[in-house]
């Protein structure tokens, strides 16, 4: 079971055309507006561009909530934080098995992460159950699995992609591991 998670925005589509998948530890949501140079990994995210009020985000065209550092979802309050793009170097030479050879990765372009796990309220405000132990309006969403966490990024994308929110090509999901390590960085 996901014990919490973040969104990550993206295309949905990585480097070879494969459908982006991740397990996350942490659910978290991010986007990114074209392919993500990466393999299929798992990793927390967050992610988009803020325009001054939420009243202003509802009447804004997509291509303009996609411009700033910050974004907040309207109706869901996820802030989402711009990501630039850029490279470092991902693995270790001293850690464990899985986590060898070094890999260079390059993101090529910006994604936006979400700034906090998703919170029980937020999955709400998407979802129709929550299945968390420690209840709280505030509290991260917990023992959700990664299949529901997709679940959630799927509505989430087209609820506001019907809402016009969403520019096209843009998916939340959650965030590759290449991702979250370069935006923990």
């Amino acid at each position: 079971n996901v014990t919490q998670f973040v969104v990550n925005i993206a295309s949905g589509k990585l480097a070879n055309g494969a459908a982006a998948q991740a397990a996350t530890p942490a659910p978290r949501v991010a986007a990114t507006p074209a392919a993500v140079k990466t393999a299929p990994q798992s990793a927390p995210a967050r992610a988009v561009a803020q325009p001054a009020k939420a009243k202003e985000a509802a009447k804004a065209k997509p291509s303009e909530l996609f411009t700033g550092p910050r974004y907040t979802i309207p109706d869901v309050g996820l802030t989402m934080i711009a990501v630039a793009p850029g490279s470092f170097t991902m693995g270790s030479l001293t850690g464990n098995k899985n986590e060898k050879p070094l890999t260079h990765v390059a993101i090529t372009n910006r994604f936006w992460l979400s700034q906090t796990e998703v919170t029980q309220a937020q999955w709400l405000s998407v979802m129709d159950y929550n299945n968390s132990t420690n209840r709280g309006a505030t509290q991260p969403i917990t023992v959700v699995s990664w299949e529901n966490a997709m679940d959630f990024c799927r509505k989430l994308s087209e609820r506001e992609h019907a809402a016009g929110r969403l520019p096209e090509g843009f998916l939340y999901m959650l965030p590759t591991e290449a991702q979250w390590e370069y935006a923990c960085r």
